[in-house]
């Protein structure tokens, strides 16, 4: 299929052009490996450590396999805790955003430039203009995240108030069809961390009566091996190899 794109050697130079490619299952790197094989005539190597890359205009690009799952014990876990009773039931909140009957279109994405929640909502503004029936029983829940690791954002502020103008704009047009909240980390867990702890093994007790004949035995284990050490002479090393002549 990706033969059939008009653009493929453009799409493809562009990719190359960055430091680390990341994929989410091995089978697409290997495509990935394949197009780049048969349009560029660009060979795959494996480095030290077991890393892959591809040599491309005097530069090595990294190619990462980024694979994840979901826990299903942490996700029942999360689940079990969810208040039956919502917290808040008030008009506007998340809540009741979800629970009108409507279609929920929902998204998490840091409070950052680069994570495209700008075209994100252009897109979904041009999507509700060029299709009326969307703008009813529809609706964009888009929540950002002002900090990643503990680390606030930078520019987040200034994130923030072109996504709240574009937000505005698409809800003065169209009411009702975007929920964008902020939120300055990320949810607490709700489980409490758990503290390491070292169990020593119990210190084993003497046997209140010890036998006679294992101790006997043990003692003449030791003084067969140490007569057996003072039995073992060095050899001479022209023994070893053959020299008979007398030393000078």
């Amino acid at each position: 299929m990706w033969r059939t794109v008009v653009v493929r050697l453009e799409l493809l130079r562009s990719l190359l052009n960055v430091d680390l490619v990341g994929f989410l299952m091995f089978e697409y790197t290997r495509n990935f490996l394949t197009c780049c094989k048969r349009m560029l005539a660009l060979e795959h190597e494996f480095q030290k450590g077991g890393a892959l890359g591809i040599e491309y205009e005097g530069r090595h690009v990294m190619l990462q396999v980024c694979t994840f799952g979901i826990s299903p014990q942490q996700l029942e876990a999360r689940l079990d805790k969810v208040p039956v009773e919502p917290p808040s039931l008030g008009p506007g909140t998340l809540w009741d955003v979800c629970s009108g009957g409507r279609v929920v279109i929902g998204a998490i994405d840091y409070l950052d430039r680069l994570k495209g929640v700008a075209p994100k909502l252009l897109a979904w503004e041009a999507l509700l203009r060029d299709y009326p029936h969307y703008r009813k029983g529809h609706v964009l829940v888009q929540v950002c995240v002002g900090a990643r690791n503990r680390i606030q954002i930078k520019t987040a502020p200034a994130v923030e108030s072109e996504l709240r103008r574009i937000v505005e704009r698409i809800n003065a047009a169209y009411p009702g069809t975007v929920h964008f909240e902020v939120t300055r980390t990320r949810t607490p867990t709700l489980t409490p961390p758990l503290t390491p702890t070292l169990t020593l093994p119990p210190t084993p007790t003497p046997h209140p009566n010890p036998d006679p004949l294992r101790g006997a035995l043990a003692d003449d284990a030791v003084r067969a091996a140490a007569a057996l050490v003072r039995d073992v002479r060095p050899r001479d090393h022209r023994a070893a190899r053959g020299d008979q002549r007398d030393p000078a």
